[in-house]
């Protein structure tokens, strides 16, 4: 097993670039960085996004717990008898019942149609227009 990590560690190694000056070079997130600030930041929201990673697995395993709860209930309901089965059948009547009165009701009253009319001037809309009715002292009610 440490024969096996002595490859890895010489190429790592290789990559190491000698630097008198103590000049940053990093790779973060497939990126090359060659100054420390712009290295601190790109480190920090590579951690920020680690973090809320984690979160979100949390939150995962607290739903798949939720689910596997609501699973074993329903699984224990099963078989038994719907308890608003009574209720249930009640309202299918009332619904059949009214659907029943309301084929036999005379069908509703037309409303009535707005009079309406068409500009014939050609530089007005050829669209019609509905009439409102006038009151008392000519003008038009809205």
């Amino acid at each position: 097993m440490l024969r096996s990590e002595i490859p890895h560690l010489e190429a790592v190694i290789a990559r190491r670039v000698n630097n008198p000056q103590r000049q940053v070079r990093m790779h973060v997130d497939g990126r090359l960085h060659n100054e420390r600030a712009e290295g601190a930041r790109a480190l920090a929201g590579l951690v920020v996004r680690f973090e809320n990673a984690l979160r979100r697995l949390d939150r995962k395993l607290a739903a798949k717990h939720e689910w596997i709860d609501e699973i074993t209930r329903a699984e224990g309901e099963l078989g038994k008898p719907f308890q608003l089965q009574d209720a249930l059948h009640t309202a299918y009547a009332t619904r059949k019942a009214i659907n029943y009165k309301l084929a036999a009701a005379p069908p509703p009253a037309a409303a009535p149609v707005a009079r309406t009319r068409t500009s014939q001037h050609p530089s007005k809309s050829s669209q019609p227009r509905t009439l409102l009715p006038r009151r008392a002292n000519g003008r038009k009610q809205t």
